[in-house]
């Protein structure tokens, strides 16, 4: 959330059981979108929670793998080149920061210095975690007792707030002019498809297992009941939009392709790049009620794109489904869309 209280994003930290060679290891994976798309891949040393392996992705700045061997972190950024780096001492990745803290034993007054590596940048910084105090916080996932913990980093400090009960849960966040508050804190099984409700029309959209699905909290959105969901890789974005069909002239209603006119035309005006494959239209089905699906390219930047989309009338609604993903990750996304559409419910 934004000083002015305008919501910017959602992020999902995750942590798994994993194994190398038979040694224990943690899975810790972040997936955001605040402005960007960020995702982060981490495994770790169960014990140690010495790093092995990360791989940092962002669709606007590209991605950064590091392996980890003794004394030293390997970097290989596409299209840039590989870099092998000389690590002294005990050195963690900068993605397991939060989990990591998790760990310590936190307490009013304790302080540690920890050195992190950041793989897109190639270097290691100094963190300085200090715990000055205990607060009790109220946020959506419930009510907790938090040890506030501060963070001094090389441009600026953090604060974050740790549960203080034995599963140490992030709960608060607050830095470089946005804060973040925990929306639910949950076990859910690797292969369990989710299921999300918008709250203005009520509609339900359920999303493959790993994947993360929030409102819509675009500026463009704003007036839409909107979901988007990102892909467990985060490669791709589906925006499900729903509208009331009196919110439409009758020209746009007149049939489906009218309506995917009329998309298409709002598509173009907000991206004149947008261009529809005429040769990919395509009968289908929303729920049970017939619609349409073609493909279309566009940029985001610099970055090429591919977007399907899927228009339909349902009930009182129009539904808009359009999963976008840059054309070097689009393989094979064209059914990770139609699992989308398949499992949209009208409720």
């Amino acid at each position: 959330m934004l000083p002015t209280g305008m919501k910017a994003g959602f992020a999902r930290y995750t942590i798994r059981r994993g194994s190398i060679d038979g040694r224990p290891t943690w899975k810790l994976e972040s997936l955001q979108l605040v402005g960007a798309r960020l995702l982060s891949q981490l495994e770790v040393e169960a014990g140690s929670m010495k790093p092995i392996h990360s791989v940092w992705k962002s669709l606007q700045l590209g991605t950064a793998e590091t392996t980890y061997a003794s004394g030293k972190a390997d970097i290989k950024i596409p299209k840039v080149g590989e870099k092998s780096v000389e690590l002294s001492g005990v050195v963690y990745d900068n993605e397991e920061a939060i989990q990591l803290i998790r760990r310590l034993p936190l307490a009013v007054g304790y302080k540690k210095n920890l050195a992190v590596f950041l793989g897109m940048a190639a270097m290691t910084t100094s963190v300085e975690i200090k715990v000055v105090g205990i607060e009790k916080i109220e946020v959506p996932a419930g009510s907790f007792d938090c040890y506030k913990t501060q963070l001094k980093l090389i441009n600026g400090v953090q604060t974050f707030w740790f549960a203080t009960d034995r599963r140490r849960a992030l709960v608060k966040f607050e830095g470089g002019g946005v804060s973040a508050v925990a929306t639910s804190i949950a076990n859910i099984p690797d292969d369990t498809p989710i299921t999300t409700t918008e709250r203005k029309l009520g509609y339900s959209v359920t999303t493959p297992a790993g994947w993360i699905t929030r409102p819509d909290q675009r500026p463009a959105a704003a007036q839409k009941a909107a979901l988007i969901a990102i892909d467990d890789e985060g490669t791709g974005a589906t925006f499900v939009q729903v509208q009331l069909k009196k919110d439409f002239s009758a020209d746009a209603l007149a049939s489906l392709r009218a309506f995917a006119a009329h998309q298409i035309a709002a598509a173009k005006k907000a991206n004149p790049t947008f261009q529809v494959h005429e040769d990919s239209w395509k009968e289908t089905t929303i729920d049970g009620q017939p619609a349409l699906s073609f493909v279309a390219d566009h940029m985001t930047g610099e970055i090429k794109m591919i977007a399907h989309v899927t228009e339909a009338f349902v009930g009182d609604n129009t539904v808009d489904i359009c999963s976008s993903v840059p054309v070097e990750g689009a393989e094979g996304y064209h059914a990770k869309h139609e699992a989308i559409v398949a499992g949209y419910r009208n409720n």
